[in-house]
């Protein structure tokens, strides 16, 4: 990944990548938003529900951050 790119993780199974990519054990990445929450679930089924959702947006940061 480019330096400034971002990744946007939005669902309910993208919890261990967000905490992966923003914990201290992987340098070189900042949390910028993060959000756990019950929420409606576009798109997700025949119906739209209720359910846990988690957004997150991850920035790589620059080599000299």
């Amino acid at each position: 990944m480019r330096p400034g790119a971002r990744i946007v993780c939005e669902g309910n199974a993208y919890e261990p990548l967000a905490r992966h990519l923003w914990s201290p054990g992987l340098p070189g990445f900042r949390l910028e938003r993060y959000s756990d929450s019950e929420d409606f679930r576009d798109g997700w089924a025949a119906d739209n529900i209720r359910g846990r959702v988690i957004r997150a947006v991850i920035r790589k940061l620059a080599l000299e951050q």
